[in-house]
């Protein structure tokens, strides 16, 4: 089942989807802000925001999505969370340059890419746990976190490059 709204640019509060019955995807490639995204579903497999710049709240959790591409999302003024995802492999925020809030990523089991490139700061913590299958991860722009920078239980980790970090407020 395909789920598309080809024309929609602007979403007034939120777009949320739990707990459907049968697998489908959804495309929404001209929305370009949305104050809230939730996908609670283990139904989804596939998203399209491609177009998407603001939002303030992005949260995916326990779907059938093997990647969440989010090109031109270039600020969460709240927080983003990706939690559970069984068949999640690819994570990539390329623009994303600012979360303003909670950035968390945890397990996700398969992971083993992430770009988030052009990160520049977190507002609030920054939490990676539980990714079993990333090997690397590299956040060349990142400069500041204003809570907890918090990276654990990733079991084939073995590089972590911050070469712009310069403060981390709590911890």
């Amino acid at each position: 089942t395909s789920v598309s709204f080809p024309d929609l640019t602007d979403v007034w509060m939120a777009i949320n989807t739990n707990n459907n019955t049968n697998d489908y995807t959804l495309s929404t490639p001209n929305l370009t802000q949305c104050p809230t995204i939730s996908h609670q579903d283990d139904s989804i497999t596939s998203i399209d925001y491609s177009a998407l710049q603001t939002t303030f709240g992005f949260d995916v959790e326990e779907t059938k999505l093997s990647v969440i591409d989010l090109p031109f999302l270039i600020i969460a003024k709240n927080y983003v969370e990706i939690n559970g995802n069984l068949y999640l492999s690819t994570i990539a925020f390329n623009s994303l340059a600012n979360v303003n809030g909670y950035f968390g990523i945890s397990n996700n089991p398969v992971l083993t890419s992430i770009n988030l490139s052009a990160l520049i700061g977190v507002g609030g913590e920054f939490s990676l746990y539980g990714c079993d299958a990333l090997a690397s991860l590299s956040l060349p722009a990142l400069a500041s976190v204003e809570s907890y920078f918090s990276c654990s239980s990733n079991a084939a980790l073995a590089s972590l490059s911050l070469p712009a970090l310069a403060s981390v407020e709590g911890g």
